[in-house]
Order: structure tokens, then sequence, then C-alpha cells
């Protein structure tokens, strides 16, 4: 039976979650256990002999997702009132859904949407070809959710020049009634200003964000590609930390480098595995 992989994770942090909402998701998804290495029962010795090991509960990988195409239970006949999972399939909105639902107890490794083994022997072997892999990324991403920012930037154009653009166009419009053969060469001109001035403020205020703010992120990264006058930002922050960045964003608001700041999440972190 095929299985349609949503996420990775330890085995023993998915056997301590607690009873509520990720449960149900979990128990409705069905879980297929893999172990890596599979051959190693965790025990190692020094040189002289010593056994200086214990059990490689660290090196148990799971991974949670759903057989078949479809959930083969009717709604109706469901154990869980109104199933996270509709019947009629199992859509990108559901698998953001579950895996959220998880992230809020437990680290996660997100798996792109669509990703479907033929079978369990399948999963068992990706788990323990990519073992010390999925193992790395899950030590670097444990206890974190990803932060995004959606910064946009003021206008960067001087005095007069945005006269000669439609408003809020990044492509020159000449005035209807000119006649001189040299408005459109002008308008090129102003345009590429208003690309570079743009450039050198996403530049700057890039900085000024991941100055502030990068000290309380495992990791950082700037999003590609972006609209003109758009910085996309993603920071990888420890749960303990959500609060404190929050408070210094705001404060970072309040310089006004930028017209308008959103913030995403935090989510798992898709952006990081």
């Amino acid at each position: 039976m095929p299985w349609r992989i949503v996420g990775i994770s330890r085995r023993e942090a998915i056997a301590s979650l607690p009873q509520g909402v990720a449960v149900r998701w979990i128990e409705d998804a069905r879980l297929a256990a893999g172990v890596w290495p599979a051959q190693d029962d965790g025990r190692r010795t020094t040189d002289d002999g010593h056994d200086n090991s214990s059990p490689a509960r660290d090196a148990c990988l799971t991974a949670i997702g759903r057989t078949g195409p479809q959930d083969p239970r009717p709604k109706t006949q469901s154990p869980i009132p109104n199933p996270p999972i509709a019947a009629v399939g199992f859509g990108p909105l559901d698998q953001a859904r579950m895996l959220a639902a998880i992230h809020r107890h437990i680290g996660i490794l997100p798996v792109r949407y669509g990703t479907v083994l033929p079978d369990d022997d399948t999963v068992r072997q990706f788990l323990t070809s990519r073992g010390a892999e999925l193992l790395a990324d899950l030590d670097r991403v444990e206890a974190c959710g990803e932060i995004g920012l959606r910064i946009e930037l003021a206008p960067a154009l001087g005095k007069g020049v945005r006269t000669i653009f439609n408003r809020g166009s990044d492509h020159f419009s000449p005035p209807n009634n000119s006649s001189d053969p040299f408005s459109y060469l002008a308008g090129r001109a102003a345009l590429y200003l208003r690309h570079d001035r743009l450039h050198d403020k996403a530049q700057f205020v890039e900085q000024a964000c991941t100055t502030a703010l990068g000290g309380l992120a495992r990791h950082w990264r700037r999003l590609k590609p972006e609209p003109l006058g758009i910085v996309r930002l993603s920071f990888l922050v420890e749960r303990q930390r959500w609060d404190a960045f929050t408070r210094r964003l705001e404060a970072l608001k309040s310089r006004k480098l930028f017209d308008r700041c959103t913030l995403l999440g935090p989510w798992p972190p898709y952006g990081f595995v």
C-alpha cells in the first residue's frame, strides 16, 4: 500500500505526545516506523574494550503519513468528531494543519506535499539510507519554529520622478501628451534609478533586520524570488524566544525603516530542512 509521507520525527518524541489534537491527527494518519541504523544496537566500546555506550534512542526515526490515496473511512463513521482529514482526500492545507498540530509539541521535519513511497519496506529503506542526515536536521531544528517577515519598502523615488510611472507599477508609462523623442529614454533612466534605490534599500533593511533579530535565531535566510520593493526573511527561532523575537520586531518597526512588516508563523521549519 502506498505511503503518503508528511513528516519525520524521532519515534520516542511521537510516543511522548500528550493527549489532544496532535494525538488525534497522528492516530488518524497512522504511523510507519523505521529504525536507523537498522543493524546498530547502540553499543560502543573504547580501545581498551570497555563498554562506553547507551541504547541508541536518538537513532529511532518514524515517518508520519497516510496509507492509500484517500481516507478509507466514510466521514460519518469516523470515531473522531470533525475529523481533520476529509474523506475525499488529503490536500496541502490538510497536511499543513497536521504538521502544525504535531509541531506544537515536538520537533518534526516537514516533507514536501505529494511525497509518496510505494510501500512500508521503501519507507524503512529511505529512513535507513538517509538516517544520519535526517537526525542531523532534527538536531538543528529541535524546539524551533520558522518565523517569516514580509517587508514592504518605502518609495525610493525622488520628487517629480514618480509622475512618469503608473501608480503602483514598476513599468514606465510616458506622458500621453509628450512629443519629446527623449521622453522614453528619460523614463527608462528613472525606472533604473528606482530599481537601484530599492535594491540598495532592500540590502540596508536586510542588514538592519538581521542585526536586530539574528541574535534570537539559530539561522536565518533571505527568500527568493522577491517582487521589487519587497524583502522576505525567514528565521529559525527557539520556542522560548518567540515572544522576545516579537518584542524586538516591534522595537524595530518603531525606527520607520520600511512601510509595513508582516510577521508570518511560527510554523514548522519548512525553509530549513
